[in-house]
């Protein structure tokens, strides 16, 4: 597998260029994605950052890089915000050290870029930043 094509393992000594257009925001904990591959849930994610271009997220996943999801819900359970089917592309789909523990399941992180979002979902993410993220991101 290769950085290049989105997939592989990040290693310490790998300098990964960031390409972002948009800031991105530490996402506040209890922030979770759910990818759906339709028409059944694929997996839900842990949000890591988020901005109005993307987001990245964690998951625990098998050694096979996850499906491309065909639409994404971004969910805040402690404040009642659900956010769904937005559109999204993958950007890349990492292998990252387990500093968990977790033995037989493999961490990765992956990236996704919104792709079409109408108004509203647009309004809807403006808020999510505005409201639950805290501080930007240094990349």
């Amino acid at each position: 597998m290769s950085i290049a094509s989105g997939e592989g393992r990040v290693s310490a000594n790998l300098k990964i260029v960031d390409r972002r257009k948009q800031k991105r925001f530490r996402a506040p904990d209890g922030a979770f994605t759910i990818l759906w591959q339709e028409p059944h849930l694929t997996l839900l994610g842990k949000i890591l950052d988020i901005g109005r271009g993307g987001f990245s997220f964690r998951y625990l996943g098998g050694k096979q890089q996850m499906l491309t999801p065909s639409k994404v819900e971004i969910v805040l359970h402690t404040h009642n915000f659900h956010l769904q089917n937005l559109p999204v592309k993958t950007i890349s789909n990492v292998e990252v050290e387990d500093k968990m523990g977790n033995g037989s399941k493999t961490t990765r992180r992956c990236s996704v870029r919104f792709a079409g979002l109408s108004e509203e979902q647009k309004f809807e993410l403006e808020h999510f930043i505005r409201k639950y993220t805290s501080g930007a991101v240094k990349t």
